[in-house]
C-alpha cells in the first residue's frame, strides 16, 4: 500500500477508517473495485497535474480566465432595434392623450413590432 495522505476534510482518508470500509464491503484493496474495468480503459501513467495551489491562487486563475469572456454589458446589443412591448405608465398615457394635437409629438404605436419597426426605420436622420 502506498504512503497514505490524511486529508483534513475527507474523513475516509484516515487509514483505519478506509480499512474498516473495505473490510465491510469484503475487499482487500481499492484496486478490487476496478476489477471489471477493461485494461484498455485504465490509465497506465501518472496524471500530469499542476502542483498544489491555494484557494486564493485558484480563484485568481479562474477570474483571469473568466475575464476574457464578454458579457452583454461589455458590448452593444441591438436585438429588437428598440421595438418591443413596453410598459407605459398610466400617467404618461394620459399626458400624451391630453397634449394639443397641433403640437408635434411622437405617436406611440401600439402595433407590435412590425409596424413599430417600420415607423422607426422610415425616419430620416
Amino acid at each position: 500500500m502506498a504512503k497514505s495522505f490524511i486529508h483534513p476534510y475527507i474523513p475516509n482518508s484516515i487509514s483505519k477508517i478506509k480499512e474498516e470500509m473495505m473490510r465491510s464491503i469484503g475487499i482487500q484493496s481499492i484496486e478490487e473495485l476496478y476489477a471489471d474495468v477493461p485494461q484498455r480503459f485504465k490509465l497506465k501513467r501518472r496524471l500530469d497535474l499542476p502542483s498544489p495551489t491555494s484557494e486564493q491562487e485558484v480563484k485568481r486563475l479562474v477570474e483571469t480566465i473568466l475575464s476574457k469572456n464578454k458579457t452583454f454589458q461589455d458590448m452593444p446589443i441591438f436585438l429588437g432595434a428598440g421595438c418591443w412591448s413596453h410598459y407605459v405608465p398610466a400617467a404618461v398615457e394620459t399626458a400624451i392623450q391630453q397634449q394639443n394635437s397641433s403640437h408635434p409629438t411622437l405617436h406611440i404605436n401600439r402595433r407590435f413590432p412590425k409596424e413599430c419597426c417600420k415607423h422607426f426605420l422610415s425616419i430620416k436622420a
